[in-house]
């Protein structure tokens, strides 16, 4: 993980990212990926592709690598990919470090929130497998499969933390989090090794803090 504690100054609530931030689940995404691909007919992406490419809204993303949407229904590539991504969920585990970050920052007695894209009952479960679910006072994840209201959770979290904008810190990996925290208004470091290259993280915010590994 990172040293985030020289950025925790008046902050009084941290808000974490979890896939790609506190979740290492690259190799699980690029095999899933690449399966829904294959099947497509489509050429499976690099991990650099990927990187590159990668982001918000989904369907976007699922767009600008080649899958043809006005035939083949949204929901069913992203049902497709989330069913191969259970599948081999076993290569993915929480970043070296993480819980020692979370430790840190319980005991400075800041409030911790996830706020994610993933399913709500899927965060959920991972928090508790990997004993992390005491370390956070909100779980904010979606409702459904298709990661489009994380601004809208963040509002909703925001209102139930109580927390100011100016004393609240999110840490994410892609540009989209860049977006969450600049519509709720609060600071925000992006960390590299998670789900885009760190040339599109620099090229967006001045703020990126560099992981040695993946």
């Amino acid at each position: 993980m990172v040293d985030i504690h020289p950025h925790l100054k008046n902050i009084d609530h941290v808000i974490w990212d979890w896939n790609g931030t506190l979740f290492n689940d690259m190799d699980t995404v690029m095999v899933a990926l690449s399966q829904i691909m294959t099947k497509y007919s489509l050429k499976p992406l690099s991990r650099e592709q990927y990187l590159e490419h990668f982001g918000f809204p989904i369907v976007d993303f699922y767009k600008k690598v080649g899958f043809n949407l006005t035939d083949v229904d949204f929901n069913t590539v992203s049902e497709e990919f989330h069913k191969v991504y259970a599948e081999h969920i076993h290569l993915s585990q929480i970043f070296t470090g993480a819980e020692n970050t979370l430790s840190l920052v319980k005991k400075l007695n800041l409030k911790q929130s996830v706020l994610t894209a993933a399913f709500q009952n899927h965060i959920e479960y991972w928090l508790n497998k990997y004993n992390l679910e005491k370390y956070f006072d909100h779980v904010f994840g979606l409702s459904d499969k298709l990661a489009h209201s994380k601004m809208a959770r963040g509002e909703e979290l925001m209102r139930a933390s109580g927390s100011t904008p100016e004393r609240t810190l999110l840490l994410g990996d892609t540009d989209h989090d860049l977006e969450v925290g600049q519509h709720l208004g609060v600071k925000v470091i992006l960390l590299t090794q998670g789900h885009q290259c760190p040339q599109r993280l620099k090229a967006k915010h001045k703020m990126v803090l560099h992981r040695k590994t993946i």
